[in-house]
């Protein structure tokens, strides 16, 4: 059917082909036409037993056309089995849209007053800080968001509207770029971060654009493009990726970042030979503290340990906070007498905390080490080992 993938289930086929042909606005009605837990007690209802609707398809030409649909129950099939017919309507638009108004009488535009497309999209492009463009059916320029604008180092639309990207001469390798919109305005297709350079504020920029069709009653009249620069983009992934990895509380790591910790420690294991231990943390007094006092004083009680353990460890540490109040922290050592006097100062520091939020009393603390050892040394025997603790050794099988 044209989606790439070979689809048995009906309810599978038909999703698939009303997501990638349907025009989005008649997604949904057709949803209802051809739902197959209704279509029968519909089929008996309706008058001669047929149901008939008009939604908009999109064609080799990737635009989209309207076509009636017609289902016909097969005879003496209990209405259990139904013909789906198709055929193109070659009827003027006003023509179709008032007869399919008389067959589906939601046909309507409920678009809220207050908030309404033109109202959005206004302040999208003004406010939003991705940058967007538009053109028309000849690839020239026919608005642009602020953003835009103030990236390309423009002070108006006037600068663009009616210009190509070869009128402004600031794309370095135009052909791809021209392809692309060529097949979006032909055919319909759509291009996702397709990268280029641009020549900006005489800089070369590397950018990453995407480009759409844009529609007016099923027909293609148009691009709508976004620009984002890739350094901004690498910048905004690695942020993602720290923000990812952090614990909200306390600014340490997580567990995820604590488990990254590890897995680069055990890299420099394995090249160098490295020894390391992690140090396992526990404060019992937590759960009390956020039972009796609630999560403020809970959380002022992990950053006061936070810090203590910042402290005490030093810079050449990873520290994290994996659950509740228990904290890890990842060492190098020679001996582990290093390890030992990390953690007697830990204790001390810990057990000294008197008050967090509103509680105040005596804290303690449970304080465990372990250390690499020769199964840690080579990455074959210690995944060997990490198995054996993910799965149960003793019942295993050969396949």
């Amino acid at each position: 059917m044209g989606v790439g993938t070979e689809l048995h289930h009906i309810d599978a086929v038909i999703h698939a082909w009303r997501m990638n042909y349907c025009y989005l606005p008649d997604q949904e009605r057709l949803a209802d036409f051809l739902d197959v837990t209704t279509m029968k007690a519909r089929l008996e209802k309706s008058r001669n037993y047929v149901l008939m609707d008009f939604f908009r398809s999109m064609t080799a030409s990737g635009e989209y056309q309207w076509f009636l649909h017609i289902l016909i129950p097969v005879q003496r099939s209990d209405f259990n089995k139904v013909l789906h017919v198709t055929v193109n309507a070659v009827l003027p638009e006003a023509d179709i849209q008032e007869i399919a108004a008389l067959y589906h009488q939601e046909y309507k535009d409920h678009t809220h007053v207050e908030m309404s497309g033109d109202i959005l999209w206004k302040n999208m492009i003004m406010n939003a800080k991705r940058m967007y463009f538009w053109k028309d059916d000849r690839r020239r320029f026919v608005g642009a968001s602020k953003s835009f604008l103030q990236y390309f180092g423009l002070q108006s639309e006037k600068e663009i509207i009616g210009k190509t990207d070869e009128d402004m001469g600031w794309n370095i390798h135009p052909g791809p770029f021209r392809r692309d919109e060529e097949e979006v305005l032909r055919k319909g297709r759509k291009f996702y971060l397709r990268t280029g350079d641009y020549i900006i504020n005489g800089s070369n920029q590397h950018v990453v654009v995407s480009k759409i069709p844009v529609y007016r009653d099923g027909r293609i009249i148009g691009i709508l493009g976004t620009v984002i620069d890739s350094a901004e983009e690498q910048q905004a992934i690695a942020e993602g990726r720290r923000i990812s990895s952090v614990d909200p509380v306390t600014g340490l790591a997580n567990a995820r970042g604590v488990s990254d910790g590890v897995y680069s420690f055990l890299i420099e294991r394995w090249r160098t030979g490295m020894n390391f231990a992690m140090i396992e943390v526990y404060v019992p007094e937590y759960r009390e503290v956020i039972r009796l006092y609630g999560d403020s004083s809970g959380d002022r009680l992990l950053q006061k340990v936070g810090c203590i353990l910042k402290d005490c460890a030093g810079r050449n540490c990873i520290i994290g906070r994996t659950q509740e109040s228990y904290f890890n922290l990842i060492m190098r050592f020679t001996s582990k007498e290093e390890v030992r006097n990390v953690a007697r100062k830990i204790r001390t520091a810990i057990e000294s905390v008197r008050q967090a939020g509103q509680w105040s009393g005596n804290c303690s603390v449970v304080i465990r080490a372990s250390y690499t050892d020769p199964s840690s040394r080579e990455p074959n025997a210690y995944l060997r080992r990490l198995s054996g603790l993910i799965l149960n050794n003793e019942d295993t099988e050969e396949l």
